[in-house]
């Protein structure tokens, strides 16, 4: 999953409708879901006393999906 973010927010920060907004974001989560998990495996962050970044990530999950609903939205209609 932090792979994922990571790799995404490369993708999306030259793209016209997502751009640094959206990158940025998913760039530092991505980052820090990777070394805060390789860190503490096997034991998630939580559980190791470190901060755990999966909520932020599941709202960030949120707002991006709304935002495509929301571009969807706007593209016209076949």
């Amino acid at each position: 999953m932090g792979a994922s973010l990571f790799l995404t927010g490369f993708v999306m920060w030259r793209h016209g409708r997502f751009g640094r907004g959206w990158a940025v974001p998913a760039i530092v989560l991505g980052t820090m879901l990777v070394v805060l998990n390789g860190l503490t495996a096997p034991v998630p962050p939580n559980a190791a006393g470190l901060f755990d970044v999966g909520p932020l990530t599941a709202l960030y999950g949120v707002g991006l999906s709304g935002w495509i609903i929301r571009i969807g939205a706007k593209l016209p209609r076949a």
